[in-house]
């Protein structure tokens, strides 16, 4: 039985050696960054390598775009959103659900026509509206592609979403000077 204690406890470390979540980086407004995706289905938590993940910081009430462009015609590019970041092992991940103290906000996949041919469109989210000040993190995958590619190259961008220009303030002044013109002419007459 002593004999036994020292292969038992080589096993056990052995049997419990997954990875936890390691981000490539952070995402400031504006800028591209660029990663590579390995393999196929990165949305199974098994396909760690068809995954990778990315932060950003915002304010409760930020408008955002996040946009994901394939570098690879063969590469379905999607990914998921979610608030807030953790290190917990990378097999309890889940696309479409809070998992790991992150909460799930949404999985965009295919929402605008593709920025190369092929068969496959990208993922974007525009005018997204920031639920909670803090970090936010993304988890890029590959979802339900041949994996023709193996290695696939995709482009992320943030941005913040254009404000629209105030027309009420623009439509005030236009009137009044409207109203001006009337009265001038009214007067002449």
């Amino acid at each position: 039985m002593k004999n036994l204690l020292p292969i038992a406890a080589l096993l056990v470390p052995m049997s419990i050696s997954a990875a936890p979540i390691a981000y490539q980086g952070d995402i400031s407004s504006g800028n591209q960054v660029t990663g590579t995706l390995v393999g196929s289905d990165g949305y199974l938590a098994e396909n760690e390598s068809g995954r990778e993940w990315w932060t950003f910081s915002g304010t409760a009430g930020d408008v955002v775009d996040i946009t994901a462009g394939r570098l690879a015609a063969d590469l379905d590019l999607g990914f998921s959103l979610y608030f807030g970041t953790t290190a917990v092992d990378e097999s309890l991940f889940s696309f479409e659900s809070s998992f790991g103290g992150l909460t799930y906000l949404g999985f965009f996949d295919d929402n605008w026509g593709p920025n190369i041919p092929g068969p496959f469109a990208d993922p974007q989210v525009l005018g997204y509206v920031l639920p909670s000040t803090g970090t936010y993190s993304l988890a890029v995958v590959s979802v339900l592609n041949g994996s023709e590619c193996g290695t696939c190259d995709y482009a992320l961008r943030l941005g913040d979403s254009v404000s629209p220009v105030p027309v009420p303030a623009a439509a005030w002044l236009f009137g009044s000077a409207l109203l001006g013109l009337a009265g001038v002419k009214r007067k002449k007459a």
